[in-house]
């Protein structure tokens, strides 16, 4: 569980972007059950570094957010 977390507005082109620099996929952006758009990609020790969207896509699956979720300054 050892990670860092990086915020981006949109997986989609975070992803675009790390394959336009050399990045070679390990697996496909998912859907967190946060409801939140999410990349996960792994260090040679197995440290995951998490790209992750600011705002839930869909309902969480188990209770809504109560506070303001972060975004780009």
């Amino acid at each position: 569980m050892n990670h860092i977390s990086l915020g981006v507005v949109d997986i989609k082109s975070a992803d675009a972007r790390l394959i336009k620099n050399g990045w070679k996929p390990t697996e496909e952006p998912k859907l967190g059950r946060d409801g939140k758009w999410q990349l996960n990609l792994y260090d040679p020790d197995d440290t995951r570094v998490e790209y992750m969207e600011f705002k839930p896509a869909q309902k969480p699956c188990c209770s809504d957010f109560t506070g303001p979720h972060p975004g780009p300054q």
